[in-house]
């Protein structure tokens, strides 16, 4: 079985639930089993992305960990997969919360980019 851990928004591999989770699997010999990818910002590309992934380990079996953003999209493709997910800091079922989530994103993302892409990063999270 392979744990793919999916970070949230504005985080990485590296954040500090990444690295514990990793570490908590690698101390009982299932490090090698672990695969957390650096998830773009786009949704397209990132679910795009995690589907590669969740192929290319299907053999072994895929369980998904997603926190925050990555919930979101454990959620998604959990549903649309057939696959066993846990979510970690997410208080509300990721459809109920959709809405505020993306509205955030748009938020916080116009601070980080000059906002040209958001309403693009908007229309394609409400795709999913």
């Amino acid at each position: 079985m392979t744990i793919l851990y999916l970070h949230g928004f504005n985080s990485a591999p590296q954040s500090h639930k990444a690295q514990v989770m990793h570490r908590y699997m690698t101390e009982r010999g299932l490090g090698a089993r672990f695969v957390c990818p650096k998830l773009p910002h786009s949704p397209d590309d990132a679910i795009a992305l995690v589907e590669r992934a969740i192929a290319q380990h299907a053999n072994e079996g895929v369980t998904l960990v997603g926190s925050s953003l990555g919930g979101f999209y454990a959620t998604h493709l959990a549903e649309k997969h057939g696959l066993r997910a846990a979510l970690l800091l997410l208080r509300l079922r990721a459809r109920e919360a959709a809405e505020p989530l993306v509205e955030r994103i748009a938020f916080v993302g116009a601070g980080l980019r000059d906002g040209r892409d958001d309403q693009r990063v908007l229309r394609a999270l409400r795709r999913l």
